[in-house]
């Protein structure tokens, strides 16, 4: 029966990766049978909040109310408890399911990974003329989870870091593989997971509970070369640059702030104002999208094109108010000083990638922000003792 169980979680944890890569439907199905599994083989509460994570995971759900009470009738409101609640499923699943075998589920990732990159890769290939062309503008390649590059981008990295930490013989393959991602990474051109790479590069090059570390301390050292040389090499990585750099050219004369970077450094000032001069910080997450409407409008004499912050602070500041940014950010970051505490490079590592991506993102505002940044935890955090162990765990 036990083993029947974690075969059927599997299955669903396989569909919600799917789901991910090319299915919304799916992405809302998977979790909600995962709770429905959950909740009829739950363990006893009192051992499930002896794990950090668990514990850690149902603390958004406190945070959101200090942007419910102002409109608590409003559907909109609810719009983003529905996705802080991926955090608790994703904990409960990693304590119940993950942690019994968790290089299954990682392998998992990796290989829907994989294949997902064969869509982007067959893309450039019959493409390439049209795609390098297409960055000058500040555009990407194609890729799943509807075209989110930024999100897809940090999920890559996920497996950049999921793979350098599964233990391994065939290390030699192993390194192939990450290289080979590595180099993926480069050339789709998407300066958050470049970032994002760099971070991983340069954390667990000198992590000790890193498998791959060796190969990370080479890409460390020939990091500049590396970066030169694709600059010179790679069409998309060259036209990537040049456009960053028109673009805040354009922004800086305050010539056409349409550009990417631009429109998020106007959307972030029309925020700002919001929160310093309308006095709208903590006005509730249903006011959002009107408050960064009308001061946008104010500002720039158009209606903006997204209708939440680049910056997660300034989305809970908004939202929230000043009390909620601070707890906020001691909630985000909680994972690093546990995973120094109890040797887990990888956890605090994958933190602050997620930290680093959320000064120039709202990740955790959106759905796949918020799967990208939970179930990597999920996979890496190893849970002790594990809850099928413990007397009041049995029925896990």
């Amino acid at each position: 029966m036990n083993g029947g169980r974690q075969k059927l979680f599997f299955f669903l944890f396989l569909l919600m990766l799917v789901g991910l890569m090319a299915s919304r439907a799916l992405l809302s199905i998977a979790p909600v049978a995962m709770v429905l599994v959950l909740i009829v083989f739950i363990p006893s509460v009192k051992a499930l909040f002896r794990q950090p994570m668990v514990a850690w995971s149902f603390v958004p759900l406190l945070l959101f109310l200090t942007g419910w009470y102002q409109a608590p009738l409003h559907l909109e409101t609810y719009d983003y408890l529905l996705t802080l609640l991926m955090y608790p499923i994703a904990a409960l699943a990693g304590c119940c399911y993950i942690s019994k075998n968790a290089k299954i589920y990682q392998y998992a990732w990796l290989i829907v990974g994989g294949l997902s990159l064969l869509y982007p890769a067959f893309w450039y290939i019959n493409h390439a003329t049209e795609v390098n062309a297409a960055y000058g503008r500040g555009q990407s390649l194609p890729t799943f989870m509807s075209g989110d590059h930024i999100r897809y981008g940090l999920f890559l990295n996920s497996m950049l870091l999921i793979g350098a930490t599964i233990p391994t013989r065939r290390y030699i393959l192993r390194n192939v593989l990450l290289l080979l991602l590595v180099a993926i990474i480069v050339i789709m051109a998407v300066r958050t997971a470049w970032i994002s790479m760099i971070i991983i590069i340069m954390f667990a090059a000198f992590a000790k509970t890193i498998e791959a570390r060796r190969l990370f301390k080479g890409l460390l050292a020939a990091l500049i070369p590396i970066a030169i040389a694709a600059y010179l090499v790679v069409p998309t990585v060259k036209q990537k640059v040049n456009y960053a750099l028109y673009d805040h050219q354009q922004y800086q004369q305050q010539q056409d702030i349409s550009y990417s970077d631009g429109v998020r450094r106007s959307i972030n000032t029309a925020a700002w104002k919001s929160i310093t001069e309308d006095k709208a910080g903590g006005a509730g997450w249903a006011a959002v999208p009107a408050n960064i409407q009308q001061r946008y409008t104010k500002v720039y004499g158009a209606p903006p094109p997204f209708n939440w912050p680049f910056n997660q602070w300034l989305f809970w500041w908004m939202g929230g108010g000043l009390v909620a940014v601070i707890l906020f950010s001691c909630w985000l970051l909680y994972p690093v000083w546990w995973g120094f505490k109890n040797n887990n490079a990888a956890v605090a590592c994958w933190t602050l990638v997620i930290a680093a991506s959320c000064m120039v993102e709202s990740t955790l505002s959106l759905q796949y922000g918020v799967l990208v940044h939970v179930w990597p935890l999920a996979l890496l955090w190893k849970h002790k003792p594990s809850i099928s162990e413990t007397s009041e765990g049995k029925n896990c």
